[in-house]
C-alpha cells in the first residue's frame, strides 16, 4: 500500500447527531394536532437540544419552552423567545429570577424555598406554578424516576395547605399545577398517577 509498516496511522471520526428538519416538523405538526377538552400548549423542552436552528424551527411553529435552569431561560430570551412563552422548573433556585419574572417568563416553584423567594419578588406576578410531588413515581431506573418517597423533584404533597397558605397571604393564585412522575414511565401507571393529580388539583 506504500504505508511505512513502521508508522501506525489512524482516522479520527467525531460522533455526531443528524437531526431532519422534515422528522422535526412532522412531529411538529403531529403534537399541534392533538386535541384537550381544556387546551393544550405545546413545550420544547430546551435540555434535548439547545441548537439555535432547532430553537428557531420551534419557535417559527408556535411551539412554546421548557427550561430546566435559569441560564436555559436566558439563552432564550437572548434569542428573542417571547418570555411569555418560556416556563421554568428548575431544581436550582434561578440566579437572575427578577430579570426573568421582568421579561414575563412563566415561574415553577418546585420547593417551599423557591415558593418563598418568588414571593418576595418585588415584580412578582400575581399567578404562580406549583411542582407538586404526588407521592407516585415510576421511571425506567432510579435516576429517573422523578416522583415518591425517594425522590427530591417537587413540593411534597402534605405541604399543600403551607403552599395555599404562603400564597394566599401574598394574594397570588396558582394558575397552573405540574406534576411529573419520571422518565421512560410504565404507560401503566399513569393512570394511577392522573386519579391522584386531580385529587391534588381539587
Amino acid at each position: 500500500s506504500g504505508l511505512s509498516k513502521s508508522k501506525s496511522y489512524f482516522i479520527m471520526m467525531t460522533p455526531r447527531y443528524e437531526y431532519s428538519r422534515s422528522a422535526i416538523s412532522e412531529r411538529i405538526n403531529l403534537l399541534k394536532g392533538l386535541s384537550s377538552p381544556f387546551g393544550l400548549t405545546v413545550r420544547y423542552a430546551v435540555k434535548a437540544n439547545p441548537h439555535v436552528e432547532i430553537i428557531k424551527m420551534m419557535n417559527e411553529s408556535g411551539i412554546h419552552f421548557d427550561a430546566s435552569s435559569s441560564y436555559e431561560a436566558a439563552n432564550l430570551l437572548a434569542q428573542n423567545i417571547s418570555g411569555s412563552h418560556i416556563s421554568l422548573s428548575s431544581q436550582q433556585s434561578p440566579h437572575n429570577l427578577e430579570e426573568l419574572l421582568e421579561a414575563g417568563v412563566n415561574f415553577v416553584a418546585t420547593s417551599l424555598k423557591q415558593l418563598n423567594g418568588f414571593l418576595q419578588c418585588a415584580n412578582r406576578p400575581s399567578t404562580v406554578t406549583v411542582r407538586i410531588n404526588p407521592d407516585a413515581g415510576h421511571g425506567h431506573n432510579n435516576r429517573t424516576n422523578t416522583g415518591g418517597k425517594n425522590s427530591s423533584f417537587g413540593i411534597w404533597h402534605e405541604y399543600i395547605d403551607k403552599v395555599l397558605e404562603l400564597t394566599a397571604q401574598a394574594n397570588v393564585a396558582i394558575d397552573r399545577v405540574h406534576i411529573h412522575v419520571g422518565s421512560g414511565a410504565d404507560p401503566s401507571v399513569w393512570g394511577d398517577v392522573m386519579d391522584q393529580s386531580l385529587v391534588i388539583v381539587e
